[in-house]
């Protein structure tokens, strides 16, 4: 089963479309990585075969986070509550859509999303 890491920096209504797409998930925010640093918190989703949800555009270094060497990162590139509504609205798009997220980082904005492996 699919389960997603959502970063501290992701709002409540991306957990919410998450939790509605039927997904397991667990917050970082609401678990022992709380405040932890960007590296912990990769590490823990790579140990726990996670999917990363995050707003912090760090993860979308390829050179620090190579494609090969995770299980996927959903880097959302949104920056007000009218970027996240659309933002989601292009994320549920990528949801229905991608069967797998294995090595792949994804980049969502609030028009479309785009991929790279």
């Amino acid at each position: 089963m699919t389960t997603f890491l959502i970063d501290e920096c992701v709002s409540f209504l991306t957990v919410k479309l998450i939790q509605e797409c039927g997904f397991q998930w667990e917050m970082v925010g609401k678990s022992i990585l709380k405040g932890k640093d960007d590296e912990t918190i990769y590490k823990y989703a790579q140990r726990n075969n996670m999917i990363l949800v995050t707003y912090d555009l760090g993860f979308g270094n390829i050179f620090k986070y190579s494609p090969s060497s995770h299980h996927g990162i959903i880097v959302m590139r949104v920056s007000d509550l009218n970027s996240i509504i659309s933002g989601n609205r292009v994320f549920k798009v990528l949801l229905n859509r991608e069967k797998s997220f294995e090595k792949t980082l994804f980049i969502v904005n609030n028009i479309k999303y785009r991929k790279r492996k």
